[in-house]
């Protein structure tokens, strides 16, 4: 059977296997090639509660060169074997990445041939050849947990050319209308051959959302472009207001949550969800509000029905979330619920009530106060002017 036929079926049982009784670390590799020995290990574990038997293959441009002293073996039920194996010189592959793949095949019990292999896992190895004179390879790392907190830009250099050489990069990051937000260059180091170092960059972003990297990495004469999107996440709806309309204890009232993107992408399909409970945190009502679209840096209102048929007097505290796909904004208001009125402790005007049919009423009284008032004032003047 031929190498092209075997990989077809060891490829097949990588796809279809689902449960890996056996388990192999780590999963690459890598080397530098510098003209000497290369030597690797790969850790075969057993998984099972029964002696497994494994084989041991090579795929790939490096198999000729690729030293493995056992190729069959058994290993202990819940136990791990280690396997070295040592990559000959000189090899004449590079320049640049070369890669090849250690496979290992859980054979079943009383069988000899691979083709019945239950399992399979591989392992990677990879040989970086050296280029002539400066050739630097970079790699490029972003770290944006949140708006809050400064989005580190990591960008390593690796010699692989055959002398060292100095490496600096220019880093610009755009918004989503293409405009420049940050512009900095990242120190200057000289990278050995055969040798890794890593430079850093920070920037803050003002608001959550998505932006637009660009990397020019210099050395020598040669330039290397790179870009990539990221997104800086947290916050990006803000809850500002909680509002009852229409309020009478026992009927529906009618809830808005006012709310503010804080982000600089559209927010599709998002909806409100407020959560009533007692001061001993039992849920009593829930109330969804139909899905709106938002777009950057505007407001909308999100508005939901709650049926207040079962509730008494007291204190509850209102969840309100707001769903949006990437996260979950929340905030808790506190309040008091009267006969018609709903009394929120932490708004940001202080305590807010929204009175329901009885607002008629007190703005009736006030205006016969008034009247009384006028009245008051032009008898008290007809009688100074007649005396």
């Amino acid at each position: 059977m031929n190498k092209r036929i075997i990989w077809i079926l060891v490829s097949l049982l990588l796809i279809v296997s689902s449960v890996h009784a056996i388990g192999l670390s780590p999963a690459k590799q890598e080397f530098i090639y510098d003209g000497n020995p290369m030597h690797g290990y790969l850790r075969i574990i057993n998984s099972e509660d029964k002696p497994m038997r494994v084989m041991i293959m090579l795929d790939g441009p490096l198999s000729d060169y690729i030293e493995i002293d056992k190729k069959i073996l058994e290993i202990d039920p819940q136990d791990s074997v280690r396997i070295d194996y040592k990559i000959n010189t000189p090899i004449s592959l590079g320049p640049g990445r070369v890669e090849s793949k250690i496979i290992v095949l859980q054979l079943p019990e009383g069988e000899k041939s691979m083709v019945f292999a239950r399992l399979a896992v591989t392992q990677k190895v990879v040989i970086n050849f050296p280029y002539p004179e400066e050739y630097i390879d970079s790699k490029i790392a972003i770290s944006a947990p949140n708006y809050k907190q400064p989005v580190v830009f990591s960008i390593s250099f690796t010699n692989l050319g055959s002398r060292s050489s100095e490496a600096y990069a220019e880093i610009v990051v755009r918004g989503p209308t293409n405009e420049e937000l940050f512009r900095a260059e990242t120190q200057r180091v000289i990278v050995a051959r055969g040798e890794t170092k890593r430079v850093t960059q920070s920037w803050r972003a003002l608001n959550p959302g998505n932006y637009y990297l660009e990397v020019t990495v210099r050395y020598a004469n040669t330039v290397k472009k790179y870009s990539r999107i990221f997104h800086v996440g947290g916050d990006e709806i803000i809850i500002r207001n909680l509002e009852v309309e229409n309020f009478r204890l026992g009927g529906i009232a009618r809830m808005k949550i006012d709310i503010e993107s804080n982000t600089n992408i559209p927010l599709r399909n998002i909806f409100g969800v407020i959560n009533i409970s007692d001061q001993r945190g039992v849920l009593l009502a829930s109330v969804k509000t139909p899905p709106i679209d938002l777009e950057p840096f505007s407001t909308a209102i999100l508005t939901g029905y709650w049926d207040t048929q079962d509730f008494e007097q007291g204190n509850y505290d209102f969840l309100v979330s707001i769903n949006y796909g990437i996260d979950t904004a929340t905030k808790i208001f506190k309040a008091y619920v009267g006969i018609d009125s709903v009394s929120f402790e932490n708004l940001p005007t202080g305590q807010v009530i929204q009175r329901g049919g009885s607002n008629y009423i007190a703005i009736l009284g006030i205006i016969v106060l008034v009247l009384i008032a006028i009245n008051i004032y032009w008898l008290l003047y007809i009688k100074k002017h007649k005396s």
